[in-house]
Protein backbone atom coordinates (compact mmCIF):
# COMPACT_ATOMS: atom_id res chain seq x y z
CA UNK A 1 0.00 0.00 0.00
CA UNK A 2 3.14 2.20 0.68
CA UNK A 3 4.34 1.72 -2.39
CA UNK A 4 1.34 2.75 -4.64
CA UNK A 5 0.79 5.98 -2.57
CA UNK A 6 5.03 6.65 -3.56
CA UNK A 7 3.88 5.80 -7.07
CA UNK A 8 0.88 7.76 -7.44
CA UNK A 9 2.13 10.52 -5.70
CA UNK A 10 5.47 10.41 -7.86
CA UNK A 11 3.79 10.38 -11.11
CA UNK A 12 1.69 13.32 -10.28
CA UNK A 13 5.07 14.73 -9.35
CA UNK A 14 5.75 13.76 -13.22
CA UNK A 15 3.00 14.84 -14.56
CA UNK A 16 3.20 18.07 -13.51
CA UNK A 17 6.99 18.63 -14.75
CA UNK A 18 6.22 17.44 -17.70
CA UNK A 19 3.52 20.01 -18.31
CA UNK A 20 6.01 22.06 -17.68
CA UNK A 21 8.78 20.55 -19.85
CA UNK A 22 6.75 18.73 -23.11
CA UNK A 23 10.14 18.72 -24.72
CA UNK A 24 12.39 16.18 -22.47
CA UNK A 25 12.53 12.97 -24.54
CA UNK A 26 12.09 10.51 -21.55
CA UNK A 27 8.91 11.38 -20.47
CA UNK A 28 7.06 8.46 -22.42
CA UNK A 29 9.61 6.07 -20.93
CA UNK A 30 8.60 7.08 -17.12
CA UNK A 31 4.82 7.10 -18.08
CA UNK A 32 5.23 3.49 -19.02
CA UNK A 33 7.03 2.91 -16.22
CA UNK A 34 4.03 4.26 -14.40
CA UNK A 35 1.77 2.43 -16.52
CA UNK A 36 3.40 -1.23 -15.68
CA UNK A 37 3.04 -0.41 -11.68
CA UNK A 38 -0.26 0.36 -11.88
CA UNK A 39 -1.17 -2.36 -14.26
CA UNK A 40 0.72 -4.64 -12.11
CA UNK A 41 -1.32 -3.58 -8.83
CA UNK A 42 -4.39 -3.45 -10.42
CA UNK A 43 -3.65 -7.08 -11.61
CA UNK A 44 -2.96 -8.43 -7.99
CA UNK A 45 -6.05 -6.51 -6.17
CA UNK A 46 -8.23 -8.35 -9.65
CA UNK A 47 -6.63 -11.50 -8.59
CA UNK A 48 -6.91 -11.31 -4.89
CA UNK A 49 -10.88 -9.94 -4.76
CA UNK A 50 -11.88 -11.65 -8.01
CA UNK A 51 -15.50 -10.73 -9.02
CA UNK A 52 -15.82 -8.77 -5.53
CA UNK A 53 -13.69 -6.41 -6.38
CA UNK A 54 -16.18 -4.24 -8.40
CA UNK A 55 -19.10 -5.07 -5.55
CA UNK A 56 -16.80 -4.27 -2.40
CA UNK A 57 -16.99 -1.03 -0.23
CA UNK A 58 -14.21 0.46 -2.10
CA UNK A 59 -15.94 0.04 -5.95
CA UNK A 60 -15.70 3.16 -6.70
CA UNK A 61 -12.45 4.02 -6.40
CA UNK A 62 -11.79 0.31 -7.80
CA UNK A 63 -13.81 1.16 -10.86
CA UNK A 64 -12.26 4.09 -11.43
CA UNK A 65 -8.54 2.94 -11.10
CA UNK A 66 -9.61 -0.05 -13.44
CA UNK A 67 -10.93 2.57 -16.24
CA UNK A 68 -8.14 5.17 -15.77
CA UNK A 69 -5.17 1.91 -16.30
CA UNK A 70 -7.43 0.57 -18.98
CA UNK A 71 -7.40 3.79 -20.73
CA UNK A 72 -3.47 3.77 -19.74
CA UNK A 73 -2.89 0.69 -21.87
CA UNK A 74 -5.17 1.76 -24.15
CA UNK A 75 -3.18 4.64 -25.08
CA UNK A 76 -0.20 2.81 -25.55
CA UNK A 77 -1.73 0.28 -27.99
CA UNK A 78 -3.80 3.29 -30.24
CA UNK A 79 -1.86 5.10 -33.00
CA UNK A 80 -0.93 8.47 -32.45
CA UNK A 81 -2.65 10.91 -34.24
CA UNK A 82 -2.43 14.83 -33.16
CA UNK A 83 -7.16 14.93 -31.79
CA UNK A 84 -6.60 11.87 -30.56
CA UNK A 85 -3.08 12.60 -28.34
CA UNK A 86 -4.34 15.56 -27.08
CA UNK A 87 -7.62 13.63 -25.98
CA UNK A 88 -5.27 11.42 -24.51
CA UNK A 89 -3.32 13.46 -22.44
CA UNK A 90 -6.72 15.03 -20.72
CA UNK A 91 -7.44 11.32 -20.07
CA UNK A 92 -3.52 10.85 -18.47
CA UNK A 93 -4.14 13.45 -16.37
CA UNK A 94 -7.03 11.62 -14.29
CA UNK A 95 -4.37 9.73 -12.70
CA UNK A 96 -3.97 12.48 -10.79
CA UNK A 97 -7.04 12.32 -9.36
CA UNK A 98 -5.72 8.54 -7.72
CA UNK A 99 -4.37 11.00 -5.66
CA UNK A 100 -7.18 12.40 -4.15
CA UNK A 101 -7.81 8.70 -2.61
CA UNK A 102 -4.96 9.59 -0.19
CA UNK A 103 -6.40 11.95 1.57
CA UNK A 104 -8.72 9.00 3.10
CA UNK A 105 -5.57 7.59 4.72
CA UNK A 106 -4.54 10.81 6.39
CA UNK A 107 -7.14 12.00 8.69
CA UNK A 108 -6.01 15.90 9.11
CA UNK A 109 -5.93 16.31 5.03
CA UNK A 110 -9.49 14.62 4.18
CA UNK A 111 -10.76 17.17 6.92
CA UNK A 112 -9.20 19.60 4.82
CA UNK A 113 -10.50 18.44 1.65
CA UNK A 114 -14.10 17.88 2.94
CA UNK A 115 -13.61 21.42 4.36
CA UNK A 116 -12.69 22.79 1.51
CA UNK A 117 -14.98 21.25 -0.77
CA UNK A 118 -18.26 22.32 1.52
CA UNK A 119 -16.59 25.47 0.85
CA UNK A 120 -16.89 25.68 -2.41
CA UNK A 121 -20.31 24.27 -3.11
CA UNK A 122 -21.62 27.25 -0.71
CA UNK A 123 -19.82 29.27 -2.88
CA UNK A 124 -20.89 27.57 -5.94
CA UNK A 125 -24.47 27.38 -4.50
Amino acid sequence: QTFIISAIMMNTLVLALEADHPDHPYWDIVDNIFLVIFVFELSMRLFVYRSNFFVNSSKGWNWFDFIVVLLGIFDQCVPKMNQVVSAFRIIRLLRVLRAVRLFKNFKELNRLMMGLVNSVQSVVW
